[in-house]
This record gives C-alpha cells, structure tokens and sequence, in this order.
C-alpha cells in the first residue's frame, strides 16, 4: 500500500527581495523530516514554492500526499488552476504580462505530474503546530551565513530593486529584527518579509455555533500574512 504523507511547508523573505529561507516537515507512518534551507536573495513567493518542491521531490511517486501551506500564492495558483492557464498561455498573464517565477512553476508541475497531491491552505500564525514550526525554520533558514544565491532569481533579470514604500508604516525593518521571534504586535515586523505590521477588526460576525473569535488581528500589508493572537481571542458564553 502506498505511503501516505501530510507536509507542512513554508516560506519567508527578509525585505522582499532580501536573503530567505524555505522550510517543510514531512510526516508520515515512517516517522518525520524536517527540510530547510535559504538564499542571500530572493522573495517570499519564490520560497513558498520551492518549500513545496523541495518537500515532493523528498517523497517517494508513489506516496500519497496532503500538502498544507498559509501561501494563497500557492494553494489556489494550483486549486484554482490559473498556473495551468499560465501554462496554456505561454507564461504570460493579462496585458502581456510575464509570469513571475516562471521557473519554479514548471518544476513544480512537473513535480505534480509525477506524484498525487492535494494542497490544503491554512491560517497563518493562528496557532497551527506545525505551520508555526515551518515558519520558524523558514526564518532561520533565511538568517544563515553565508547563503547561496538564488540562480533562478538572481540570473534571469528578476532582481529588481523594490519600489518604494509609502507611508514609513510599511518600510522594511533591518534584518536582525525581521527575524524576531517576539508576539505579533502593531508596529513590528512580519516575519515573512520584515515589513511592519498594522493592527486591523475583522468585519465578520460570530456565527451560530461559533465558540471564540478575534476581536483584531495584526496584518502584513506587503506580503498578506495575518497573525492572530491569544491576547485578541475571545469567548462566546453558552457554547
């Protein structure tokens, strides 16, 4: 019977571009790996995908796998099929558009053709044992000496300087604190890409049945990554 495994990657970049460090823990019946590494250059994206890639090409083709990251970059380019449209399209997007980090998608696909996956997309920072633990190996990851270059960003013209950033609220922190480990807060740096975050309310309502929820959360406006804390949680009496 084949191996079933769930992998848990993840991704982070200090500045974005900026050195980043990819991550996945790869669980099944023979027990647990764990898979790291970074580079000098790159960007978040770049390492949410090759999280995955590296994770799927640690594991057997014929292994069954459930793959869950907190990357909508990733889980719906491939649950909503728009890499597969990209691909039909010559890797172009509307207004003649490259796609960006074509190079990673094709390994990606040609991973997936292989191999029977299905992704799974998870809050970020809310809590998940082992996105949690992803994420702080992405970031260590990221902070290593030394780290290579990303040849697939760094060669193909796609390091770019980042554009400008306004108001300062957005502006990337240096590196050493993009990689603290401190409770998400208004003002500190998103662990993801280093950006500062900003405290936001939900605007939906509990509903029936509901047994807590989070009266704010702390948002990343560069890279999208939510963090919920347990100082925001509350609890619905009479559940």
């Amino acid at each position: 019977m084949p191996l079933h495994y769930d992998i848990f990657t993840d991704g982070s970049s200090s500045g974005n571009p900026g050195p980043g460090g990819w991550a996945a823990i790869l669980r099944s019946a023979d027990g647990t790996r764990e898979l790291s590494g970074g580079f000098r250059r790159t960007t978040n994206n770049r390492m949410e995908l090759l999280a995955a890639i590296k994770a799927l090409e640690a594991v057997d083709q014929t292994a069954t796998i459930d793959l869950y990251s907190d990357s909508r970059y990733l889980v719906e380019s491939i649950t909503k099929g728009w890499v597969t449209n990209w691909q039909k399209k010559g890797w172009v997007r509307a207004q003649n558009q490259k796609v960006p980090n074509t190079d990673l998608w094709k390994r990606l696909l040609l991973v997936l053709q292989q191999r029977t996956v299905r992704f799974h997309w998870v809050e970020g920072h809310a809590g998940h044992p082992e996105n949690e633990r992803a994420d702080r190996l992405a970031v260590a990851a990221g902070a290593r000496k030394n780290l290579p270059a990303d040849e697939g960003y760094e060669e193909t013209g796609s390091a770019k300087p980042a554009p400008a950033r306004q108001p300062d609220l957005f502006a990337t922190p240096p590196p050493a604190q993009a990689t603290s480990s401190a409770e998400p807060a208004e003002g500190r740096p998103c662990r993801k890409c280093g950006a500062r975050l900003v405290k936001r309310i939900p605007k939906a309502k509990p509903t029936p049945g509901q047994k807590y929820y989070y009266a704010y959360y702390f948002a990343c406006p560069q890279c999208g990554t939510n963090y919920f804390t347990n100082a925001a949680r509350r609890e619905i009496n009479g559940n």
